[in-house]
């Protein structure tokens, strides 16, 4: 193959400054799931928000965890999702060997649920106040 084939073959999939291409070009040789390791390491743990969730709940976090339809567990999920960049997997293993599909379901439902319920839109609030993440 003749030489400079790659630049070519750039030049027909990234169409930009060449700052831009660049910086694609640097994106793509890494690992796609670094930034989000990054992310997860910077900022909440999952002690923090479960001890967040139970501080307003006003009881243990064993106990709101157990109880069905308070939208604790789908809270947690939610927050570890879009505040710690955890994967449904990692949230999964937190509770319990839960598989990643059931977590991805209990986050979709929770969002849901936050979509017309004022209660659990004020919970929410206090809690990423708590917890002092950007919403």
């Amino acid at each position: 193959m003749e030489e400079g084939w790659k630049e070519s073959i750039q030049a027909s999939v990234l169409h930009g400054t060449e700052k831009f291409v660049a910086g694609m070009l640097k994106e793509l040789k890494g690992d796609r799931r670094t930034g989000m390791r990054e992310k997860e390491r910077l900022s909440l743990e999952w002690s923090r928000i479960v001890a967040a969730i139970a501080k307003v709940w006003k009881a243990p976090w064993e106990v709101v965890s157990r109880q069905r339809g308070n939208g604790a567990v789908g809270l947690a999920y939610y927050l570890g999702q879009r505040h710690a960049g955890m994967t449904l997997r990692k949230l999964g293993k937190y509770m319990g060997e839960v598989e990643y599909p059931a977590v991805s379901v209990a986050i979709a439902r929770f969002q849901n649920r936050l979509k017309t319920e004022r209660s659990l839109q004020r919970r929410v609030k206090q809690i990423e106040k708590l917890l002092k993440v950007e919403v």
